[in-house]
């Protein structure tokens, strides 16, 4: 093994509800792809905790508080170096933990599963604390009209009592698309920039050719992936679809969203057009988005 660890396939998702559980289940179906195979698929992130936990080492703290003795002698004490240090450069030592405790958990994952040739996970980080380090991944950009992100949240919300969005539950619908909105721009907006070693994925078309997205994936990772096996389980995930098939869960928004959320300023009735061309909601804006990826 490199020092760098297990190289990553990170996926790297426009929203919520994009398919990314799909997809998991696809590379779950070569054995040389380490990840838990547990549901929800991909979320238990070990990359994601290795990069918190450098991050939060290479983060300056909080020079109005003397933490030194607490630190250290208080139980569960964690955090940033509690002092200035002058012995070494914080961000610097920050950078070479995320390597270390990488190359940690590849041993630790490889110890587990010597096959391992990849290891994959929905990250919770940006990729830009990829970029500054020796891990060595490809990412995989997930992406669906956010009209029918929006619809399937919804129903997977009212199904599960479960939301990605921060505070939703005390969100009136014209601020939650608003938010939503918000955030889904920053996204696209962000993997819409250029970057090696990635491809981008509608789901739109991956989820409707499962056969074809296995054959490219293994071209692409140099590794065997089997949609038979991933259609064959279909009913193991019947709690997590909110539409009776694929095809129904594209182009849902028509019959799923409330006229409030239709009628929403933030589709482009009550700003100004150029704000209304560049809503996420405005089929204009969604066109554009995937000519330009």
């Amino acid at each position: 093994m490199t020092a760098e660890g297990l190289p990553v396939i990170a996926l790297r998702l426009m929203n919520g509800r994009v398919g990314s559980t799909l997809l998991m289940q696809l590379l779950a179906t070569s054995a040389n792809v380490v990840f838990d195979r547990t549901y929800p698929f991909g979320e238990y992130r070990y990359l994601s905790y290795c990069v918190r936990l450098g991050s939060v080492i290479g983060r300056e703290h909080d020079p109005t508080h003397d933490r030194v003795t607490p630190f250290f002698f208080e139980r569960d004490g964690a955090g940033p170096i509690p002092w200035s240090p002058t012995s070494l450069d914080r961000a610097s030592f920050g950078l070479r933990s995320i390597d270390a405790l990488w190359a940690a958990c590849g041993d630790s994952l490889r110890a587990r599963n010597p096959r391992a040739t990849w290891y994959a996970e929905k990250i919770a980080f940006d990729l830009t604390d990829l970029d500054a380090s020796n891990i060595e991944y490809r990412t995989i950009d997930l992406v669906r009209d956010p009209r029918d992100c929006l619809a399937s949240i919804r129903a997977f919300t009212a199904a599960t009592g479960v939301d990605g969005l921060d505070g939703a539950a005390n969100l009136g619908d014209d601020e939650y698309v608003e938010r939503f909105v918000a955030a889904t721009r920053a996204r696209l907006e962000e993997i819409a920039g250029p970057r090696d070693d990635r491809i981008v994925m509608r789901y739109e078309d991956f989820a409707t050719d499962l056969a074809a997205t296995a054959s490219h994936l293994g071209h692409w990772l140099d590794e065997p992936f089997d949609a038979a096996a991933v259609e064959a389980r279909r009913a193991d995930l019947a709690h997590h679809r909110t539409t009776e098939s694929v095809a129904a869960s594209i182009g849902r928004w028509r019959r799923d969203l409330s006229p409030l959320a239709r009628r929403s300023s933030l589709g482009g009735t009550r700003r100004s057009p150029h704000t209304a061309r560049l809503s996420p909601l405005n089929p204009r804006f969604w066109f554009f988005t995937t000519r330009l990826l």
